[in-house]
């Protein structure tokens, strides 16, 4: 079988395979005596969905096509959401669904000290197996509480075999989820996934096992106008006026692999400030301070230091109301991307532009192409990574032509007022 994490580790893989070659075995001769382990069988319609996506905030986004999908084919069902208390604020309001249950697994922890790279191979070894241990126990005890729900089906979305655990755990009949994840002799419907797709189609292929209609692909997001006000508030604080032009960057993502460095983004906010005469605001959570802080510390003009003072829906209407996103590949880079704001995007060449890229056509991506592509790694273990290859001017030149752009529109629209 070939998994849909790449260039995992090839221990990682054997074992993979040997629990799928042996749990699979059992799972047949199991379903000979029960229906709750037999592959492909019809059922009713469900009257309770749980969806699994404990991802992160990009992730999450966009999923919800999918969801649109699933409410279409099931109008009456109530329909639950399985996700990170830090991206729960992306399904606010969402008519899709009736609930959302938070919840950050230990295995998707991106504060928890993985034991993988401990020098000593022993401690090493038994690490990752007490790491692995915990998480599977962990992905039962959710399944186990989640047995009260008596949920009728329930669909993972990213493919992790943890998740088909949970969903087996909980005794939920109908079970559906990718079938190249890993342990899929735990789901009732694996279905194969289409690693050349994008997230959304990937996401939306996967449920058409349940004759869901498809067509719709753009991601549902909401801003509101309490958190818009707010950022209002908080910006004229800063001194923007509505009439400013507002330029945000967002240097963080999820690892160090995808990140630019601090002095190529304070040498940009520079000339944009000093060229372009727009408010530059930086933003970032914050446990992204250091980040933010050594940026400040390269710069030459004055920014605006948003770094940690917003809530997720608030940098929602931060992101709808500013004039152009310079980000990496990130959380809020979906968001401005389904709320078609434009951007500029310096993406690392670890992940697949095919797979991950924004939605829509308003931004301007710069990567550069390199052997290792698409490693997935959440370090560059290399002295120059494809992310140092990029050049401040590169990334300049690109948002002085969307700002270009975004001038001769303003422009347009007062002449025609």
């Amino acid at each position: 079988m070939t998994y849909r994490w790449r260039n995992m580790p090839q221990w990682i893989e054997r074992t993979l395979q040997i629990t799928d070659f042996v749990g699979e075995g059992i799972r047949r001769l199991l379903s000979c005596f029960s229906d709750f382990w037999k592959q492909g069988k019809a059922f009713p319609e469900p009257n309770r969905i749980l969806i699994i996506r404990c991802d992160y905030i990009g992730d999450l986004l966009l999923t919800t096509p999918a969801l649109l999908a699933l409410r279409r084919r099931f109008p009456n069902a109530h329909i639950t959401v399985l996700a990170q208390p830090a991206a729960t604020p992306i399904l606010r309001a969402n008519p899709n669904i009736e609930e959302v249950i938070s919840l950050l697994p230990v295995w998707l922890d991106r504060n928890q000290t993985l034991p993988y790279h401990d020098p000593k191979p022993l401690r090493r070894w038994l690490g990752i197996i007490t790491w692995h241990w915990r998480c599977c126990k962990a992905a039962y005890e959710v399944g186990k509480q989640l047995r009260a729900r008596q949920f009728d089906l329930a669909i993972d979305f990213r493919g992790d075999p943890r998740h088909a655990l949970l969903m087996a755990a909980a005794k939920i009949p109908v079970r559906i989820g990718c079938a190249n994840g890993g342990w899929a002799f735990l789901l009732t419907h694996p279905v194969p996934s289409n690693e050349d797709a994008h997230e959304i189609d990937r996401c939306l292929g996967i449920i058409q096992v349940l004759g869901a209609d498809t067509e719709d692909r753009k991601p549902f997001l909401k801003c509101f106008r309490e958190d818009e006000l707010s950022v209002r508030e908080k910006l004229r604080h800063q001194g923007v006026t509505d009439e400013d032009l507002l330029v945000v960057i967002h240097p963080s993502a999820g690892d160090r692999a995808r990140e630019w460095n601090a002095k190529a983004w304070a040498k940009v906010a520079d000339a944009l400030i000093h060229g372009e005469e727009v408010k530059v605001v930086l933003n970032g959570t914050a446990g992204e301070r250091p980040k933010i802080e050594a940026i400040k510390t390269y710069m030459r003009e004055k920014a605006i230091d948003l770094c940690g003072q917003l809530t997720l829906s608030e940098l929602i209407s931060l992101l709808k109301r500013c004039d152009l996103l310079l980000t990496v590949n990130s959380g809020p880079m979906h968001i401005a991307a389904v709320l078609g704001t434009p951007m500029v995007v310096v993406w690392a060449a670890s992940w697949r532009v095919q797979n991950w890229g924004p939605y829509g056509h308003n931004h301007i991506i710069i990567q550069k192409q390199v052997p290792c592509a698409n490693c997935w790694l959440a370090k560059c273990p290399k002295p120059i990574s494809c992310m140092d290859m990029i050049e401040p001017e590169e990334v300049i030149d690109a948002a002085i032509k969307k700002l270009q752009e975004i001038k001769a529109i303003k422009k347009g629209a007062r002449k025609d007022e």
